[in-house]
């Protein structure tokens, strides 16, 4: 498989979710022209300041720790170059391989230059929810409440 197809590929999976689904977000960085995801457990590495948080450990490397405080960042500042792939829920292969061209299309990506952020193992985030920095738990709130 070529890199475009494996792109409109990549493209048309994202556009066959179902729309609502929040366990994994994609993205395009038009301005490094990367596609990315975001998974729902990604949010726990940072804190409230969009620094990454020393409480938690991932199976992420450093750099790629990085590239996504980097997107959390940007995407908190609204940044226009980072544009969200749309899950649309579409099943028929023919009209989701239309859409993926229509938004490369749309957002000018350069399949030359384009790719897809993957890692290559499978990764977790864990939390240490007993972290005490300078003699303060952490953790103030209840174990329900970690989206506050």
């Amino acid at each position: 498989m070529d890199k475009k197809d494996h792109i409109i590929g990549w493209l048309g999976m994202v556009l066959s979710l179902e729309p609502g689904r929040l366990t994994e977000t994609f993205y395009l960085d038009k301005e490094k022209q990367i596609f990315f995801s975001i998974h729902f457990a990604d949010y726990a590495m940072f804190t409230e300041d969009l620094e990454i948080d020393p409480a938690v450990s991932t199976g992420y490397s450093q750099e790629s720790e990085q590239a996504i405080l980097d997107w959390f960042r940007r995407l908190d500042n609204n940044d226009s170059s980072i544009v969200r792939v749309p899950q649309r829920g579409i099943t028929d292969r023919t009209l989701g391989e239309i859409e993926a061209n229509e938004f490369i299309r749309q957002h000018n990506v350069d399949l030359e230059t384009a790719f897809i952020w993957e890692f290559a193992q499978e990764v977790s985030v864990k939390v240490d929810l007993t972290a005490k920095t300078e003699g303060h738990n952490k953790v103030s709130k209840k174990w329900w409440q970690f989206w506050k």
